[in-house]
């Protein structure tokens, strides 16, 4: 009995140890697969980044990229089922393949400067045809970004295979819930720590660089473990073919194709959703990148919550029944059609706080954007982990049956932002998008109630279930169009949409956001842009006439003109009164060109029907990528830099392309904003101006910074001045000067706040100044910080003349700072 004891003990030491390695094994690749989900979120912010500078920054533009993102996925899944099965080694295929998606990242971050060059080549080739710029830029996002992304959607069919040869994670339907929900904690942390810390401290470059260590680290893992699983563990039973020797395209039968078909609905809503969720963000929480990774993150943490839940509720149940995603499917339904009556409220909530800190602003916007995503996120992001745990998902076919469920998954992603993006919301807006996806889900409740229910109860509950959600969908009222652009959002306080307000005009599209004109009594028209101040009628006069004379008077000649942003059209009126050839209008947003036509018609002198004006629908930056123009003379009149995107029309490469398309004594004119940011930032705009162009100045008109540059120099002109005075059409513009105090059109030159010398020597004094380029994208980073901040227009203003001699800043601050 002794020595059979010993035998026992000494036998099965080993077996413990073993099923302790193996354990540890499956907790490693739990790990892994987390630096996995934290990569792809990483990836996909730093390519929509750069991306964006030859594709465009608008909501259609990123719906392209999203698209694109998905359609490598679902290529890469459909690979998988189809190829990666067959090779019996996945985890080793795993490490190979994120190994890819390291590599690429590294591809981008050495050779970006030439596949940038090269793909603004290939957009200029597409002129001036819509339909040609959209397939040009269809084309661009899938070279930069459908090799990782397919690579990224093989990779969970090969951690599927992967656990299938694990003996500790041999239960694949609560394993794979569990891994599911791993991933998404990768893709918060990836998602905050990108927007918070990463990218502000060195951009799209730096995180292209940490996704190319974090996938050499997973690569190295997985491989080892396909060592030690090899030579330790015999292969599990996914790994063996079937008795039929079956093909993979036989595993599609009738149960495989229904749980494919709910995969696809479930990427179809939830994709649908985010870009709907992305369009109404901007206009109700904010524009800036974090406002944006706010709401990725809350969508995120829905399905982190839904993933939890259907991995680690029930684990002694292996398998749910279909009653439980009927369920899911109804509570879709209701979060949506509920959270949707709330969103004209959310700007609201904005006034019942004052934050302190950048921190706790960015706290409440996540908060509050949460309160409205997070359940529906739940009820829907709960729909593909769920399947994976139905007695359809079969065990015997798993590894390839996950391949095809990612494939069908992201291609329902795919047609669900395209359809938000180019159909739903454009032509019956983002709130009849919300409740149609609603009422898509209830019908779809309903359905599945007599498909895939059995009971009477069951089905009776269900269909109660999906009938309320319809009801609430088609019963809700209007939104109050007053609440969602009263701009509560952007600084904390309503400036300009109150109760009383009468709201003139309302526009929505995805490409600007919500476009609002409104008029309080006693006070001036203003056009808003997502609640944010765009111009007005009134105290605003003086610079949008300032912005366009400020450069006219340094001007040898006016032939042909560039207007990059139309705003309320008054400074496009000035220059094509200015008597130029040819005037193009680059204005991305239509909503603002409806209110300059309809609404401030009478402010901008109906500038856009001018026979010598041209408009073009059109992200700035990307105009002038492919035009073949020269101009002599390109304005820039944006909205905030903190705008999420609007970064691209302030670095360095993009000066470089307007450099290379203004002639050799044109001038460049940009708008830079004086309040709301730190001396720092207008140090780093300027500093990044002069880098490309030679002669730099900077004016104070009607309190904004206007930036001067041109190649040649920037001497006034007392010939372009006598040629203004000369013209009727500009008698009524230099007297909104001499009306407000800033004196004739001769007397500009005393609103320099800095000539070329100063600037000159600026440079000299921070020769190592942070630079704002595409690879880091710095202001948009720290520009945000300052937006709650009052505004500090004569703080900065006042440093910037502390950096004269003595005595200029003296007589510079006696008129600038009176």
């Amino acid at each position: 009995m002794l020595i059979q004891t010993v035998a026992q003990r000494t036998t099965t030491r080993p077996t413990v140890q073993a099923n302790h390695s193996q354990r540890s094994w499956v907790v490693l690749l739990g790990a892994v697969f987390i630096a996995t989900g934290a990569v792809g979120l990483l990836l996909e912010q730093a390519l929509e980044k750069l991306v964006a500078t030859v594709i465009g920054a608008s909501t259609p533009a990123a719906a392209v990229v999203l698209a694109v993102y998905f359609s490598g996925l679902a290529a890469g899944g459909a690979l998988y089922a189809r190829f990666g099965t067959r090779i019996g080694r996945p985890l080793a295929v795993y490490g190979v393949l994120e190994g890819l998606v390291g590599a690429w990242a590294l591809f981008m971050r050495v050779f970006f400067d030439g596949i940038q060059a090269w793909s603004a080549a290939v957009v200029q080739s597409a002129g001036d045809s819509a339909s040609a710029l959209l397939v040009v830029r269809f084309l661009i996002a899938c070279l930069w970004i459908i090799p990782p992304t397919v690579a990224m959607g093989a990779s969970f069919p090969a951690i599927v295979g992967g656990l299938s040869r694990l003996p500790g994670a041999r239960e694949a339907r609560t394993t794979l819930a569990i891994f599911y929900t791993l991933n998404l904690v990768g893709a918060i942390v990836g998602t905050l720590g990108g927007a918070y810390w990463l990218l502000p401290l060195g951009g799209p470059g730096a995180a292209l660089l940490c996704c190319c260590f974090l996938e050499v680290f997973v690569c190295t893992i997985a491989l080892r473990l396909d060592g030690l699983a090899g030579s330790a563990i015999p292969p599990g039973p996914a790994a063996r073919p079937s008795a039929e020797g079956r093909d993979v395209p036989s595993i599609v039968d009738s149960r495989t194709a229904v749980v494919l078909a709910l995969g696809a609905l479930s990427g179809f809503v939830f994709f649908a959703f985010e870009v709907a969720a992305v369009h109404l963000i901007g206009a109700t929480v904010g524009t800036s990148a974090y406002a944006f990774a706010d709401m990725l993150a809350a969508i995120l943490v829905g399905m982190l919550v839904s993933g939890l839940l259907v991995g680690l509720v029930g684990r002694r149940t292996a398998v749910f029944s279909e009653v439980a995603l009927g369920a899911v499917l109804a509570a879709g339904a209701l979060a949506l059609a509920i959270t949707t009556m709330a969103w004209d409220d959310l700007p609201q909530l904005f006034l019942l706080v004052e934050p302190d800190s950048f921190a706790t602003a960015e706290a409440y916007r996540f908060l509050f954007s949460g309160a409205l995503l997070i359940p529906p996120a739940i009820a829907l992001g709960g729909i593909y982990p769920l399947l994976f745990r139905l007695a359809w998902f079969d065990e015997e076919r798993r590894e390839a049956l996950a391949g095809l469920l990612v494939a069908a998954n992201a291609l329902g992603c795919f047609t669900g932002a395209l359809a938000s993006a180019f159909i739903l919301i454009p032509r019956f807006g983002s709130q009849a998008t919300l409740l149609g996806l609603a009422v898509l889900l209830g019908l779809g409740t309903a359905l599945f109630a007599f498909v895939g229910s059995s009971t009477r109860g069951t089905r009776r509950a269900l269909v109660i279930a999906a009938a309320l959600s319809v009801v609430c969908a088609v019963a809700q009222p209007r939104w109050e169009w007053r609440g969602i652009t009263s701009g509560a959002n952007v600084h904390f306080n309503a400036s300009y949409t109150l109760p009383g307000t009468d709201l003139l005009f309302v526009h929505e599209d995805v490409h600007g956001g919500v476009t609002s004109v409104v008029k309080n009594p006693g006070k001036p028209r203003v056009l808003l842009t997502n609640g944010k101040f765009q111009g007005d009628d009134g105290g605003q006069m003086p610079a949008q006439v300032g912005f366009a004379l400020v450069p006219l008077i340094h001007l040898p000649r006016t032939g042909q003109a560039l207007v990059i942003g139309l705003g309320t059209g008054h400074s496009a009126e000035v220059v094509a009164d200015a008597g130029f050839t040819q005037v193009d209008i680059a204005e991305i947003a239509p909503g603002i060109v409806k209110a300059a036509r309809e609404i401030l018609g009478d402010l901008n002198g109906h500038v856009l029907d001018k026979p010598n004006v041209s408009l073009h629908l059109d992200d700035g930056r990307n105009f002038v990528l492919r035009t073949a123009k020269s101009y002599d003379l390109v304005t820039i009149e944006i909205s905030s830099v903190w705008f999420a995107g609007a970064t691209n029309l302030y670095a360095r490469e993009f000066y470089q392309a307007v450099h290379d398309k203004i002639a050799v004594d044109g001038v460049l004119q940009q708008w830079v904003q004086l309040h709301h940011i730190s001396t720092t930032e207008l140090l780093a705009t300027i500093l990044t101006l002069r880098d490309v162009f030679e002669h730099v100045e900077l004016y104070m008109v009607g309190g904004q910074g206007i930036l001067l540059a041109s190649k040649q120099g920037l001497e006034v002109r007392e010939a372009a001045i006598a040629r203004l005075q000369a013209l009727p059409t500009m008698a009524e513009h230099m007297a909104v000067l001499e009306r407000r105090s800033f004196g004739r059109i001769d007397d500009l030159p005393r609103w320099r706040l800095y000539d070329e010398r100063a600037i000159d020597s600026l440079r000299d004094r921070f020769p190592d100044h942070v630079r704002n380029t595409d690879m880091n994208r710095f202001l948009e980073y720290t520009t945000p910080r300052y937006q709650i901040a009052s505004g500090n227009k004569r703080e900065n203003v006042r440093a910037l003349l502390d950096l004269l001699p003595p005595d200029e800043a003296a007589a510079r601050r006696a008129i600038l700072l009176p």
